[in-house]
Parts: C-alpha cells; sequence; structure tokens
C-alpha cells in the first residue's frame, strides 16, 4: 500500500478499490462466485472475468439481487457507446462498427433509448449449447467428471490388468482363428470410434451451424470471431474435441474392456466343447488336467470381475448421463439441425456402451451355466459305468456344485440380458420426472 499511495498523514484511507467491495460482499453474503459461474454460465464468467469490474456482479445473488443484472452486466458496452453516438447513429455489437442511418441502409439493430436495457437473450436453443438448463449442465458436468474417475480407476488396477491380458494370450487353448476373425471387428470399432466418428460429427456440426448466430461465441467464451471461414473452422475444431471426450473416449474404454471380457468367454466356450466332446474311456487321465484348467479359467473370471466391478459402474452411470442429456434436448419445443446431431452422438453413445456391456458380461454366468449343464449330463450319463472311477465323478461334482460368477458393476447390479430392459425403462420414466422437476 505505502509504495502506491503517499505516506502523509493526509492520506490514511486510501484502499485498493476491487478488493475493498469483494471484501464488503463477502461479509454482506453477494460476492459472486466465479468457480461456479464458470460452470453454470460460461458467457457471463468470461464478460466478467475478461472485461470491467461492474457493480451489477454484486446483485447477481445474495440480497436484494436483481434479475437484470446478468443482462445488464453482458451489454454495458451498447450503454456506454449509446450516449457518445451522433443522432441517427447505432452500436451494433455483432458487427463491431457505427452504422449511419438516413438514406442508406438500416440498421440491424434498433437503437437503445437512454435508461433502458435490452431485452433478455433467449435466442430458440442456443439455451441448450449454453446449459443454461442447471439440471442439463450438471449431466455434462458429471460425464466429465465420470470420465477422469474411469481413466484413474483403470490406472489404480493396472497390475491386475496385466496379469489378465498375460492370461488371455499366452493361454494354451485360445481359439486363434476364431479369435482372429472377432479381432478384426474390433479393430474396425476401434478405428470408426476414434478417428472417423468424431471427425464425421464434427463436421456435419460444423457445416449446419455455418449460417447460426451465435454458436462461435460457446467455444471463444463470448469473444466475437468476425471471419466467417475462422468461425467454422473455430466450430469443428471445438466439436471435434466435445465428441472425443463425450463419444470417443466411452467407446474405446467399453471396447477395451469387451476384449477382455470377450476372450475370458472364449476359454469358457472351449472348455465346455471339451466336455462334451471328451472320450470317457481316456478321462481318468486328464481328470485332473480338466479340474485344473476349469479352476484357473474360474479364478481369472473373479478376477475380471473385480478389476472391472468399478469401472464398469462408472462407464454405466455417464452412459445413463449421455442418454439423459439427449432426452432432456429432444423434449425441448423446437429441436435445430445441429442439436439432432448432438441427440444423436449421445445415444449412440449410451445405447452402445449398455448394449455391448450387458450383452458381452451376461454370457460369462451363460456359459457357466452351460458348462454345469453339460457336466450334470456326464455324470447321470455315467455314473453308473464300471469303466469309469469314483474319482472322476467326485471330479465332476465338484466342478458341479461351483458358484456361477456373475459380472457386476460395483457390487450393484448383476449383467443379465434384462437387464436392458429393466434400464433403459426406468431411464425413460424417471428421465421424464427429472425434466419435467421444477
Amino acid at each position: 500500500m505505502r509504495r502506491r499511495y503517499i505516506d502523509s498523514p493526509r492520506h490514511t484511507l486510501e484502499v485498493d478499490f476491487i478488493s475493498y467491495q469483494d471484501e464488503l460482499a463477502e461479509q454482506i453474503g453477494v460476492k459472486p462466485n466465479f468457480f461456479k459461474m464458470a460452470v453454470t454460465d460460461p458467457k457471463l464468467f468470461w464478460a466478467l472475468f475478461a472485461g470491467p469490474s461492474l457493480p451489477y456482479q454484486y446483485r447477481l445473488q445474495g440480497l436484494h439481487s436483481w434479475p437484470g443484472a446478468r443482462d445488464a452486466i453482458l451489454t454495458y458496452k451498447e450503454r456506454l457507446v449509446t450516449p457518445l453516438q451522433k443522432p441517427g447513429q447505432n452500436y451494433v455489437t455483432k458487427n463491431k462498427c457505427l452504422l449511419t442511418t438516413g438514406n442508406g441502409p438500416k440498421p440491424k439493430t434498433p437503437a437503445l433509448e437512454p435508461k433502458q436495457l435490452p431485452s433478455p437473450v433467449s435466442e430458440d436453443l442456443k439455451s441448450a449449447l449454453y446449459s443454461l438448463d442447471k439440471k442439463l449442465g450438471f449431466a455434462f458436468i458429471f460425464i466429465n467428471v465420470l470420465a477422469i474417475a474411469l481413466y484413474y480407476t483403470m490406472l489404480h488396477q493396472r497390475r491386475k490388468l496385466r496379469n489378465l491380458i498375460h492370461f488371455v494370450r499366452f493361454h494354451p487353448n485360445s481359439l486363434r482363428s476364431y479369435l482372429n476373425k472377432n479381432y478384426t471387428c474390433f479393430k474396425t470399432l476401434i478405428v470408426v470410434s476414434a478417428y472417423v466418428l468424431p471427425v464425421f460429427l464434427a463436421s456435419v456440426l460444423a457445416y449446419l451451424t455455418r449460417d447460426a448466430e451465435g454458436i462461435t461465441d460457446f467455444w471463444t467464451l463470448g469473444y466475437y470471431v468476425e471471419s466467417k471461414s475462422h468461425q467454422i473452422l473455430i466450430n469443428f475444431v471445438g466439436s471435434y474435441v466435445c465428441y472425443s471426450v463425450y463419444v470417443t473416449y466411452p467407446c474405446l474404454f467399453a471396447l477395451s474392456m469387451l476384449v477382455l471380457i470377450h476372450r475370458c468367454g472364449i476359454f469358457l466356450f472351449k472348455f465346455n466343447n471339451d466336455l462334451k466332446n471328451i472320450d470317457f474311456n481316456v478321462f481318468s487321465a486328464k481328470c485332473s488336467e480338466f479340474a485344473n484348467d476349469y479352476n484357473l479359467i474360474e479364478e481369472k473370471t473373479r478376477l475380471l470381475r473385480d478389476v472391472f466391478s468399478t469401472p464398469l459402474f462408472i462407464i454405466l452411470l455417464s452412459s445413463f448421463f449421455n442418454l439423459y442429456s439427449a432426452l432432456s434436448i429432444s423434449l425441448r419445443q423446437e429441436v435445430s439441425m445441429y442439436l439432432i446431431v448432438d441427440i444423436s452422438s449421445s445415444v449412440f453413445t449410451g445405447v452402445f456402451v449398455i448394449t455391448s456391456l450387458t450383452i458381452c458380461n451376461s454370457k460369462i454366468p451363460e456359459y457357466m451355466l452351460e458348462i454345469k449343464t453339460t457336466i450334470g449330463s456326464l455324470i447321470d450319463k455315467h455314473k453308473f459305468d464300471n469303466l469309469i472311477n469314483r474319482k472322476e465323478i467326485d471330479v465332476l461334482e465338484r466342478m458341479e456344485k461351483k458358484d456361477i460368477t456373475y459380472m457386476s458393476a460395483w457390487g450393484m447390479v448383476n449383467f443379465r440380458r434384462s437387464f436392458l430392459l429393466t434400464s433403459f425403462g426406468a431411464l425413460f420414466t424417471y428421465g421424464l420426472l427429472l425434466v419435467n422437476l421444477k
């Protein structure tokens, strides 16, 4: 303070204006929460962060709050220029210039009367892009938080994942021809989700919004870009990053889980086929080998369930929020073409992740149930056969009594095919309730 102000008995009341106002506002309870504002209303946050310190910001919340404070902050430039204009001139924010009325072309926006604030900004569906709906904004924020949580959860399980990957790669009973055929499909899906899909969606969105007003302001946090080509480029880059997070990221995680789950299912499938085709004349020599092989596969399946328990819960929750955001936007009165792209991408991501994970995870208990059925039929067929020893029957009975391993999401959801109907029905019912909740 003494370095900036004169140190004398006459100058004893100097304070820093903005910090002093913030201190008083904090004591009164009207200081704006900039962190919350950056999440819920980025346009207003950028106007306060990059613009002057306006007294309207202390009327946004708390005691004696004013509903018009937000519009007063966003339109201060118009009121600043209005007294400085010549008669017949209007300040046009969109073109950043002064247009003279008279014999020439009429101005695009009407002149602002003195002491009159412009009407609140309410362009048809641009509110969806700015996430002014707090419930929809919370859904998008939560999806980002879940994406970060999913990454660190998988990173925490990397040692167990290495163990599983080593098992599925070097197990002697893997069907190479069958796996190569399926991995071609997996590789195609990975290329499409990682490279083709986000580029395609971003290109479509940039094309549909080439003539739309205010879309670029969403990506630039309110900073005006005059060049049309630059606006299209910014819309493309922003959309590509957005779709990479909301589409590519969950799809790649789901596909990586599907590879390991599918491989473990293949081992169970091959083990069941070996049991069906076994020759009981030589079964006594391979009895311990079959038992040890099944115990190893069962152990790795339980390890797979434990490793993917939390990641499956997180990615399911993220997919449900994707579907909820699509449901929220689609129930608006008007849906423009570029919002249909957002709805389609959210629906695709949610349906693909939930459906693929549910079907693939449900095959694990189905294969184990088929193995128990095969063992039971073998016991009934050869129990009283003199060619087989009682030891082999005991081994088969112990294998039959083993519990079926169900893949679960945090121990709350066991994956069965019936889960699809239950989940989508509950999402649609409770989603409608949340959307209409006021």
